[in-house]
């Protein structure tokens, strides 16, 4: 698995790195599953990946994101 997902990061890293016109890391150097056994730790992981472009940036708001659902 850590292949696979090796694999995918350094393909998007590319492609995203391309799209945008820039360069640098894309992906932090970590593979770890979060196991969310509680609903407030589910809303927390969810407000977290939601606030990624923001974060990077790409965004002023998470809704502005056009993969956010």
């Amino acid at each position: 698995m850590t292949d696979v997902v090796g694999l995918f990061k350094r393909y998007t890293a590319r492609r995203i790195n391309d799209v945008m016109n820039r360069q640098g890391r894309v992906w932090v150097d970590e593979n770890f599953d979060h196991w969310c056994r509680k609903s407030d730790k589910v809303e927390r992981v969810k407000k977290y990946i939601a606030n990624n472009p923001v974060k990077a940036k790409l965004v002023n708001k998470s809704e502005d994101w056009k993969w956010q659902k």
